[in-house]
C-alpha cells in the first residue's frame, strides 16, 4: 500500500525527504534524542525553516541537558 505524498511533511533536506518518501508523516509528534554534536539542533532548525518558508505555524521546544 503506497501512501500519498500529501501525508508527509517535507523536512527541507532534499536527499533525506526522498529517502523518507516525502518527509515526516503528517500529524505525528517526533522526539530527537542523541549525543551532543549529533545534529539534532541543525535538523530541527532546518525543519522549522522549511515550515516558515511554506508560511506554516511553527513551534520549536528545546530543553537543556542534565550534565555529567
Amino acid at each position: 500500500m503506497e501512501e500519498n505524498s500529501s501525508n508527509y511533511v517535507p523536512i527541507g533536506i532534499p536527499g533525506l525527504d526522498e529517502i523518507l518518501n516525502g518527509g515526516l508523516t503528517a500529524g505525528k509528534m517526533y522526539l530527537l534524542v542523541g549525543n551532543p554534536g549529533a545534529g539534532k539542533t541543525t535538523f530541527s532548525l532546518q525543519f522549522i525553516a522549511e515550515g516558515i518558508r511554506k508560511k506554516e505555524r511553527c513551534l520549536y521546544i528545546t530543553v537543556g541537558g542534565g550534565g555529567e
